[in-house]
């Protein structure tokens, strides 16, 4: 299992491979005719619309949604409560307006299969989270709508929601950490508390120094880990919680410490590599 190693990187030199010949203009070729044109222009156009994950120069590492904490608490399937940050994470943050992503994209975000992300996107539908409008011609694809909380109603909904950073997707982790290590991170983020005085604590912090812009800029929340408590709790049996805890701590998105767990707002090595 490779993960993204930020420590090792020359920070002033790493620079992105991303976007290179499919992103190029096209241009046409002496003696290419009008029809092998159209050939090349679409073999160029279908690259684009593959999902791609992103190096950490390319990203806005402030992009968030806010996911509604209630939604853990609806009965939903695993697959449908992993590909719901995926689905926020492509919608637009302040509009509810609709989107496109093929069902293999879709799969390659999540670490999800084909099949699972069909049953649970009409799973969602049924849940009344998202809605799906078929579009066919030429090509057939799908579109969708998301309800999440939106810029608009933060304010009002304070509390009720989940701080999700993109970066999470982009950077391709979701995809790979465990289904059930996906489903215990979205729980732990939703139980983990601010705890200034722990926090000043472990982060080597005066607590007279604690204020707004550290709650807003923190790396972490709080959470109690009850092993028995989380296993009944998620349907994720006893022995697979263990295993999902250390899936996040092998990703930099919990650390153990005692009975408790750091739950990192974004992953670990992302601030050990600009704190340096």
């Amino acid at each position: 299992m490779e993960r993204t190693n930020f420590k090792n990187v020359d920070k002033e030199n790493w620079t992105t491979k991303v976007g290179s010949a499919a992103r190029k203009d096209v241009k046409k070729k002496p003696g290419m005719s009008k029809e092998e044109m159209k050939v090349v222009f679409a073999k160029k156009y279908d690259k684009l619309k593959t999902y791609k994950f992103k190096y950490m120069n390319e990203l806005n590492d402030n992009s968030h949604r806010y996911l509604p904490k209630y939604l853990l608490h609806e009965g939903l399937s695993k697959p449908a409560l992993i590909l719901y940050p995926v689905l926020c994470h492509l919608a637009d943050y302040k509009v509810n307006k609709w989107f496109q992503l093929s069902i293999e994209n879709l799969a390659k975000a999540s670490g999800l299969s084909a099949p699972s992300v069909i049953k649970a996107i009409s799973e969602l539908q049924e849940s009344v989270l998202i809605v799906e409008k078929k579009i066919e011609g030429k090509r057939h694809y799908n579109r969708y709508k998301i309800h999440f909380i939106r810029e608009n109603q933060v304010v009002e909904e304070r509390g009720n929601y989940i701080t999700f950073f993109s970066m999470i997707i982009e950077l391709g982790l979701w995809a790979q950490i465990s289904n059930p290590g996906k489903v215990l991170y979205l729980y732990l983020r939703s139980i983990a508390e601010y705890d200034a005085q722990e926090y000043a604590i472990i982060e080597n912090i005066g607590y007279d120094e604690i204020n707004e812009t550290n709650f807003r800029d923190r790396k972490w929340d709080l959470a109690e880990l009850n092993i028995t408590q989380l296993s009944k709790l998620l349907r994720i049996n006893y022995a697979d919680i263990g295993k999902a805890i250390r899936d996040l701590e092998f990703f930099g998105l919990c650390e153990r410490t005692g009975r408790y767990c750091l739950v990192y707002l974004k992953p670990k090595d992302y601030y050990q590599y600009y704190d340096e």
